[in-house]
């Protein structure tokens, strides 16, 4: 063990690993728009949207979608305000209605 470097108290000492070394990383958690990875960055992208506008389309799906995504329809980006769908007694009707809103 001559070529390890002991410690104190005669414990091995390791390297840290790069990660603890870096001073900023590629991406970062912060809610404010500091860099083009950033949860704010993406936030701010998000809220570019034409609330004034909504488009009600009428789609068929075996299960309620949640509307908390983003919807891709037409190849174009909608947020949802609102899905209205029929209920029975056999359960949900497969026809949906929704408001949505175009993201830019």
């Amino acid at each position: 063990k001559g070529a390890e470097s002991l410690g104190f108290r005669g414990q091995l000492t390791l390297d840290f690993p790069t990660a603890q070394l870096t001073d900023f990383l590629p991406y970062s958690l912060s809610l404010n728009d500091v860099c083009s990875d950033s949860i704010g960055h993406r936030f701010s992208i998000l809220t570019l949207f034409h609330s004034d506008v909504p488009y009600t389309i009428r789609f068929q799906a075996n299960r309620l979608p949640d509307v908390n995504k983003v919807f891709l329809i037409g190849n174009k980006q909608y947020l949802c305000e609102k899905i209205e769908v029929d209920i029975d007694a056999y359960g949900l009707d497969k026809a949906f209605e929704g408001t949505f809103y175009r993201v830019e």
